[in-house]
């Protein structure tokens, strides 16, 4: 079965209700309620090794 066979009875309105129907991480009650948003100010680095 193909995606095409999915929505080939489908409107463009079926998928627009749809797609705004899915859930995002601001719809989860933990990501608004508990957990708070934390931003670092940090100095972002990475380190090679080099063999000479």
């Amino acid at each position: 079965m193909t995606v095409q066979d999915l929505i080939k009875d489908g409107t463009t309105v079926d998928l627009t209700t749809f797609a705004r129907y899915i859930p995002t991480p601001a719809d989860f009650l933990p990501t608004q309620a508990v957990f708070a948003k934390v931003s670092i100010q940090d100095v972002m680095w990475r380190a090679s090794s080099s063999a000479s």
